[in-house]
């Protein structure tokens, strides 16, 4: 249908209100679960350390006889480890003008730059902690930057590698090996050979591609461990897991 001869249209007028709604989407993720696990504690030195010990390997072959004459045996010293503060910062300058004008989605710029910088601080901490492969680099000179050895620049042990890669340890960062496809086998290896040094595994943390990699797995009897359908009523298809019993 043709426009009629003098119709006033909205593209001609002046003077139209804008329609913009009063709120902001942040469309960003924003999750640290790393740092949100974590413990918390002071620091109170650049260097924070701490020590560990171990239990001497068990025995089986533990008896004597009675009467036997005893030896003493020298106590193992503890292990003394220590881990760099990093400073990680971020800035914003906001104009008393731009704060006092009307504006859409918030009242307070300031107040609302300071919350997205405290959100985008917590992504880059959580990064420097696992997102990295980083060792720690104390303050040598005026124009060294210290950086905390990531949490790869710490697992020695435990670790499942290809190729020539050699694992981290005290502060020192990984040598990559032999990328390979992250499979149920390795899964499994892996959570063995950490139960066997006295770990008890609560939480697996693994990138996003890696988690539906995982969310594949047969489990035990070679049955699909991910129902395909909960309920065909429901018309729901669920193809993630959480929770891996071993």
């Amino acid at each position: 249908m043709a426009q009629p001869t003098g119709v006033y249209v909205t593209f001609s007028a002046a003077g139209l209100r804008e329609d913009l709604e009063n709120v902001i989407y942040d469309i960003s993720p924003t999750e640290t679960p790393f740092m949100s696990m974590g413990g918390r504690s002071d620091a109170v030195a650049v260097n924070h350390e701490w020590q560990t010990d171990a239990l001497a390997a068990a025995s089986g072959s533990n008896f004597h006889e009675e009467g036997a004459t005893l030896t003493a045996a020298e106590p193992t010293a503890t292990t003394r480890l220590g881990n760099i503060c990093q400073i990680s910062l971020k800035t914003t300058l906001v104009s008393g003008t731009l704060d006092a004008v009307s504006k859409a989605g918030r009242r307070e710029e300031l107040a609302y730059q300071m919350t997205k910088r405290a959100s985008e601080l917590k992504r880059d901490m959580e990064t420097s902690l696992v997102g990295v492969n980083q060792t720690k680099t104390a303050m040598a000179a005026d124009s060294t930057v210290r950086k905390l050895g990531s949490l790869s620049a710490w697992v020695a042990t435990n670790v499942d590698e290809a190729g020539d890669a050699v694992a981290g340890g005290n502060g020192t960062a990984r040598t990559d090996g032999t990328q390979r496809t992250f499979t149920e086998s390795l899964l499994k290896g892996a959570i063995l050979s950490a139960y066997d040094e006295g770990a008890n595994i609560k939480y697996l943390m693994m990138a996003p591609s890696a988690k539906q990699t995982f969310s594949s797995f047969v489990g035990v009897g070679g049955a699909s461990g991910v129902s395909n359908f909960n309920d065909v009523s429901d018309q729901r298809i669920i193809g993630g897991m959480d929770v891996y019993v071993s």
